[in-house]
């Protein structure tokens, strides 16, 4: 008689939900990562605009230019403004992802426990039985002496 897990089913599941929770995590983090990289972009891309509208005025800039720097200003800082909320949207997705994960591990942990545990109980009956078998055997043969 082998061991068999009653919950093995169950603990299939968990797994498969846990390795897909995992998947989207990674999905989400990289996404976030992505946009984060995008965003830093933009906001060193604004600071080269501040330097160099810093230089135009000390140079004495033509007026045109100076409204063609304020005008990229405003353009990337729309950009900004949209993909911070892009960034904060990603960052709490990825949170939420991470947190499901997390439970996902602490659901196939506690299976994986119970599966120990029905184990270990079933090799205890086991032992016990045999055991049992054993005493009835050195019984049998000591009747038949």
């Amino acid at each position: 008689m082998s061991f068999q897990f009653t919950l093995a089913k169950v603990l299939s599941v968990k797994e498969s939900e846990k390795n897909q929770s995992e998947i989207d995590y990674r999905m989400a983090f990289e996404e976030f990562e992505k946009i984060a990289g995008l965003l830093h972009e933009f906001l060193q891309q604004k600071e080269r605009l501040q330097l160099q509208q810093q230089e135009g005025m000390k140079k004495g800039t033509s007026i045109v230019g100076i409204r063609s720097l304020q005008m990229d200003m405003e353009s990337l800082q729309k950009k900004i403004d949209y993909f911070e909320k892009l960034y904060m949207n990603a960052r709490e997705t990825t949170e939420i992802k991470k947190k499901h994960l997390l439970e996902q591990s602490i659901d196939v942990k506690r299976y994986e426990k119970l599966k120990e545990t029905e184990y270990g109980d079933y090799i205890k009956k086991n032992k016990a039985i045999e055991k049992s078998k054993l005493d009835e055997i050195s019984t049998m043969r000591h009747l038949q002496q």
